[in-house]
């Protein structure tokens, strides 16, 4: 199943709608590709982020109007948190996520320094993921009381820009997006597994499911 931590939208506003000259999608393109990538996957979930939230007016939010219509599970203009019980098996452990555009707490140290101290201060959810800045990185740690956190920011696939450029941002190559791959049969730090090699995480999920399923 598929998430999105928010920006499905280039919609640049204010003074920054001159990025739209550099761009060969029109914003009218771009809502046509969002409900196109929202029919072709299975989506669980879909937080809006600042360029999604730029489309709204009095009453409208355009992005849940195609997540509804698309069947999404669970949308939220800023924030979800999900929790991921066991059909059949009360005795194993649920997995609480929370999905945001972004967290508060910003470090030049990690690109998941805000996720991390959310994780702190929670004390009960197992995985917070988020975007936003356009880099990528993982921090897994064990909090107290043996809970094992993973937080998690996905850099996204947008490419560098004149913006960037302009404000002298950098450019990484890789961490667009992860797949998390959970084995509830497993107690401790195996238990949440995350991958960016999408496809080695897949070979690895379908091993799994072959055992388990």
């Amino acid at each position: 199943m598929t998430a999105c931590v928010g920006d499905m939208q280039d919609n640049w506003i204010g003074r920054l709608q001159r990025m739209y000259s550099e761009s060969t999608i029109k914003a009218s393109d771009g809502w046509r590709l969002s409900r196109w990538l929202l029919e072709s996957m299975q989506w669980l979930a879909i937080v809006g982020g600042n360029h999604d939230k730029w489309a709204h007016a009095a009453g409208t939010d355009p992005l849940g109007w195609i997540a509804k219509e698309c069947g999404v599970l669970g949308y939220a203009p800023d924030e979800l948190r999900i929790t991921l019980n066991w059909r059949g098996r009360p005795d194993l452990e649920p997995i609480v996520w929370v999905i945001r555009h972004d967290f508060k707490g910003r470090s030049w140290f990690h690109p998941t320094h805000g996720p991390n101290k959310e994780a702190m201060l929670d004390g009960r959810c197992h995985i917070l993921t988020a975007g936003h800045i356009h880099q990528w990185g993982v921090l897994t740690t064990e909090q107290r009381h043996q809970r094992i956190t993973h937080s998690i920011r996905v850099r996204g696939y947008k490419r560098a820009d004149a913006y960037a450029m302009e404000k002298g941002f950098f450019e990484q190559s890789f961490g667009e997006s992860c797949l998390l791959v959970i084995n509830p049969h497993i107690e401790g730090a195996g238990r949440i597994s995350v991958y960016w090699d999408l496809k080695q995480g897949f070979d690895i999920l379908k091993h799994l499911r072959s055992i388990h399923c």
